[in-house]
């Protein structure tokens, strides 16, 4: 499993993974073509913080603990963690 979060991060952001800390959970939800999926979330350290290069997502935004924006309580309580 970590060879594909080290590989879909870099394909998905440009980032590289220098370590995968921990496992924080995970949350359920219906994509927008209508599948079920899961998203599986982990704390990791990268080499760099930039620049991100989206390939699948319309935007990022690096936040703080009491800088989250607007996200699902699912969502919220994963970065919180």
């Amino acid at each position: 499993m970590e060879q594909a979060l080290l590989r879909e991060v870099d394909e998905e952001t440009g980032l590289r993974i220098d370590a995968v800390e921990k496992y924080l959970g995970h949350f359920d939800y219906t994509s927008g073509s209508g599948a079920l999926t899961r998203q599986l979330t982990f704390e990791v350290t990268v080499t760099r913080t930039g620049p991100v290069t989206l390939t699948e997502h319309d935007a990022h935004e690096w936040a703080g603990p009491d800088e989250i924006p607007a996200v699902s309580d699912a969502v919220r309580e994963l970065v919180t963690r």
